[in-house]
């Protein structure tokens, strides 16, 4: 599998999955859509940076809709069934980075209302658990983001899970808060 994804990247020009990953984080979607119509479908899409993070991800932790948009329309085949589209882009809506991270979550921390309703609609699954015990629901409180905590509830996430250490909602907002003085 590494190789195969080696292979796909090998006619990418150097650099060229930073600078889609820079147009990602910075919301230039206009870029962006250049870069699609040039390499749609290739892997330097998915291609991450040192932390783990792709363009996807990017798009997410700052909040860019438009971006994130534009983004996962690459994974949707036009000539496919609905079934097979929700399937193919539900595996890269939840894929995880390196500490478990998925997009809902970065969109969470990002105070990203839009963003957490988009990938609801793709069929992001709702109560995914990072590394250290957090849902979506659960880093919106830790963040204070009280817009993306009553449109999660709105959407029928779980609200009475606790992380791993057995903090609920309003001990991660509580943390939270102390944390941002």
């Amino acid at each position: 599998n590494a190789l195969r994804e080696a292979n796909a990247l090998k006619d990418a020009p150097e650099g060229l999955g930073a600078e889609i990953r820079d147009c990602a984080a910075s919301g230039d979607h206009g870029s962006l859509q250049e870069y699609i119509d040039e390499w749609d479908g290739h892997a330097v899409f998915q291609e991450a940076d040192e932390d783990g993070w792709s363009a996807l991800m990017w798009a997410c932790k700052t909040g860019s809709l438009a971006c994130l948009q534009l983004l996962v329309s690459q994974f949707e085949n036009a000539h496919d069934t609905d079934a097979n589209n929700k399937k193919r882009v539900g595996a890269v809506i939840d894929e995880p980075d390196e500490r478990g991270q998925t997009l809902l979550m970065f969109a969470s921390i990002a105070n990203s209302v839009p963003c957490v309703r988009f990938l609801h609609r793709k069929g992001a699954k709702r109560d995914i658990f990072n590394e250290d015990g957090f849902t979506a629901y659960l880093w919106a409180a830790k963040c204070g983001n009280l817009e993306v905590l009553m449109t999660l509830e709105e959407l029928r996430h779980s609200t009475i899970m606790t992380t791993r250490g057995g903090l609920t909602a309003l001990e991660c907002a509580e943390v939270g808060v102390g944390r941002r003085g």
